[in-house]
């Protein structure tokens, strides 16, 4: 089941970069630049605001 899905994932990731960004590879993120988790209330809210003001 693991194969499946992480074959699937593959798929999709290479179908984005060549839809988004000419079939090259993304660079990759450092180890602990990204936060992990869901956004908390105020970021979401911040988000929230910044898409009704385009």
């Amino acid at each position: 089941m693991t194969e499946l899905i992480e074959a699937a994932t593959l798929r999709e990731v290479k179908r984005l970069q060549r839809k988004h960004n000419n079939g090259r590879t993304w660079d990759g993120v450092p180890a602990g630049a990204l936060r992990p988790g869901r956004r908390t209330r105020e970021e979401s809210r911040h988000r929230n605001e910044n898409r009704q003001a385009k």
